[in-house]
């Protein structure tokens, strides 16, 4: 003891110290300091899944952790949740920091889940993914488009043709389509009914050869071929027949008539030109029969009379020379203008010549006959 034996022995002091556990920071009792006994919780993170396919992607959670005024920090490692688990427990984590404040977790999903949308409630510990349900995209109302193509006469092997798809008039592109000898329609197949807006769509069809010998007609989508029948075609030539008169002739005018009535206009003859031939002229009428071509002349020349042949196409122009034999007076009597001297021979010649120039024409009338 210490009186038995002084100065042999050092005294200490033995306090004891009953900490009240609710207190949540350290005490100091002079060189002593006591601090609390820390305290931890678990925290536990549930997944919910609404929609989608049954087997779940891996989803990957992240823990984080803060106390109040600061920003959130990730604690601990990520956790993995792989499909059927939905739920993840963090055991014993501190509840407060060596200050003594309060320490707030939260969870967060860090994967990139491009189907689902993701929500997180109940205090920050639920995590919920909804499925996206994919837009429904309408396909468009589609229509098959059958084109026509109709022919009128013509030879029974038909020429290949090539016809263009229009829709509201304007050229679709790839939809040229070729038609050969024995068909008759074609058909474009899943072409969109309706524009953006609703408002169904027109097609057309064109043809985009051009035939020889047929007219064509485009309808919507038929497109008529008529073949042009080949019309029989004849020259008609008209004569002209000068007896006696001048050595120069007057220039005068023919017209051709068809079945009595003009056709085309007059032509003209010089002098030494006595015939002129019309070409290419349609033989027959639309109901087929004949036509009947005639000439005449325009204006008979001064001292000439005019006959024209039975058949029509030729003019003859006899001359005959005023002598000044016979005229009419004012009274209406004849008066006789024969100089007092020599024979007037000019009713002679002039019976004599109109005798010949029929025979003339009757001959050449016989000639044509026997032509055709």
């Amino acid at each position: 003891t210490p009186d038995e034996a002084p100065g042999l022995y050092k005294a200490s002091i033995v306090a004891t110290v009953i900490v009240n556990p609710n207190y949540k920071t350290k005490v100091r009792f002079g060189n002593f300091t006591i601090h609390p006994l820390p305290e931890t919780k678990d925290i536990t993170v549930t997944k919910i899944w609404e929609g989608g396919p049954q087997q779940k992607p891996d989803i990957t959670i992240q823990l984080f952790r803060n106390v109040e005024g600061e920003t959130p920090t990730p604690y601990r490692e990520p956790v993995v949740l792989s499909s059927p688990k939905t739920t993840y427990t963090w055991l014993d984590v501190d509840e407060r920091d060596e200050a003594g404040r309060d320490y707030i977790y939260s969870v967060d999903e860090i994967s990139d889940l491009s189907n689902y949308s993701k929500s997180i409630i109940r205090d920050g510990f639920t995590i919920i993914n909804t499925f996206k349900t994919p837009p429904i995209i309408l396909e468009p109302e589609t229509v098959n488009i059958e084109a026509n193509k109709v022919w009128v006469g013509g030879p029974a092997v038909k020429p290949t043709i090539e016809l263009q798809l229009y829709r509201n008039g304007e050229l679709v592109d790839g939809r040229l389509a070729t038609i050969e000898n024995g068909t008759t329609t074609f058909t474009w197949n899943g072409l969109r009914k309706f524009d953006p807006a609703g408002v169904e769509y027109i097609y057309t069809v064109k043809e985009v050869s051009e035939l020889e010998n047929y007219t064509k007609l485009e309808a919507g989508l038929t497109v008529t071929n008529t073949f042009i029948e080949e019309v029989e075609r004849v020259d008609i030539t008209g004569n002209k027949i000068w007896i006696l008169g001048p050595e120069i002739k007057p220039a005068i005018e023919l017209q051709l008539y068809r079945n009595g009535i003009a056709f085309g206009e007059p032509v003209e003859l010089l002098d030494g030109t006595t015939s002129y031939t019309w070409t290419a002229l349609e033989k027959v009428d639309i109901e087929g029969n004949d036509y009947t071509y005639t000439i005449d002349e325009v204006n008979t020349p001064e001292n000439y009379d005019k006959l024209v042949s039975d058949d029509g196409l030729t003019v003859t122009n006899i001359f005959f020379e005023v002598a000044g034999d016979v005229v009419l007076d004012d009274d209406d009597k004849t008066v006789d203008k024969t100089p007092p001297t020599g024979i007037n021979n000019y009713g002679f010649l002039y019976t004599t010549t109109l005798v010949l120039g029929s025979a003339g024409l009757i001959y050449l009338a016989k000639r044509k006959e026997e032509e055709f």
